[in-house]
């Protein structure tokens, strides 16, 4: 059963009928969807801007959207892996970088495992740019991508790096070399 409306100011048109999630205004039931509609789309259009993930980011570092974990892309700024709250060694120099991808962040080893951000990060060399518009070049390397936010046991690839250059120095010293690892 409709319900007349009465503007509440003379200069206001009058409506047919209020709707009923409405009552405060003076609304047709066709008028009531457009405005639920409008609402939907306004709450979807702030919402994003009111988390705090910044997937913008991961274009900003080589290899951002390879880095394994839990999700794709990974926050590898975070001490939480899902992207929110406290950030981590790494996120913390890259803040301290500008937000941006430089030789000294890409030669710091910022989850202090024995590899530098760079080597993690597939950019040994600290070249790799982040493009201003499109798509960036791919850095050196896109494959054994680790997080530079979180230690790799230890160095793990630092350990067997080490253990390689040793056995080469002992072969060498075999065979009359100096024995300093290097061929």
């Amino acid at each position: 059963q409709a319900q007349s409306c009465r503007p509440s100011m003379a200069h206001r048109p009058a409506r047919a009928t209020r709707g009923p999630l409405l009552p405060m205004l003076c609304l047709a039931p066709s008028d009531a969807g457009a405005l639920r509609l409008g609402l939907l789309a306004l709450v979807c259009g702030l919402l994003p801007r009111c988390c705090e993930g910044r997937p913008g980011y991961v274009g900003l570092i080589p290899n951002g959207d390879r880095v394994p974990g839990t999700r794709k892309p990974m926050a590898t700024g975070h001490v939480n892996t899902q992207g929110h709250g406290e950030r981590n060694q790494f996120g913390i120099d890259f803040e301290a970088a500008g937000l941006k991808w430089t030789p000294e962040l890409c030669r710091q080893d910022s989850d202090g495992d024995g590899r530098s951000n760079g080597e993690e990060l597939g950019d040994p060399d600290c070249v790799w740019k982040s493009a201003k518009k499109g798509k960036s070049v791919p850095p050196a390397r896109s494959t054994g991508i680790t997080n530079p936010g979180l230690a790799d046991n230890l160095g793990f690839v630092a350990l067997v790096e080490d253990l390689l250059q040793r056995a080469l120095a002992f072969v060498q010293g075999l065979f009359g070399g100096k024995g300093n690892g290097e061929l």
